[in-house]
C-alpha cells in the first residue's frame, strides 16, 4: 500500500479471455503471509493500466475463447477500486 493506492506486482496465469478483457477482478495479498486468507483483498482492475502486459497460451481447443497470463509490474490501483474491506477478500 502506498497512501491511497495499492501497488500490484506479480502474475496471474491461466486466465480465460486474458487478451480480450478490459477489466478483471484480482485477488492480491495485502497482509502478511501469517494472516493467511485474512491477508487477501479483491480489486477491480482496468487491464489497460500502465504496467500491465498480457500473454496468450497456444492451446488446442481453446482458440475461440483464448487463455493467457496477466503480468503486473508496479501497477498503481486507487484504493476506491478495492472490493470490500482490506484483508477480507
Amino acid at each position: 500500500r502506498d497512501g491511497d493506492s495499492y501497488i500490484l506486482n506479480g502474475e496471474k496465469t491461466s486466465i480465460s479471455m486474458a487478451e480480450q478483457a478490459d477489466i478483471c477482478l484480482i485477488f492480491a495479498r495485502t497482509g502478511s503471509r501469517e494472516d493467511r486468507a485474512r491477508g487477501i483483498s479483491a480489486f477491480v482492475v482496468d487491464l489497460n493500466s500502465p504496467g500491465i502486459t498480457r500473454g496468450r497460451f497456444d492451446d488446442l481447443g481453446e482458440k475461440a475463447v483464448g487463455r493467457g497470463s496477466l503480468y503486473f509490474d508496479d501497477v498503481r490501483i486507487d484504493a476506491r477500486y478495492r472490493v470490500g474491506e482490506e484483508g477480507k477478500g
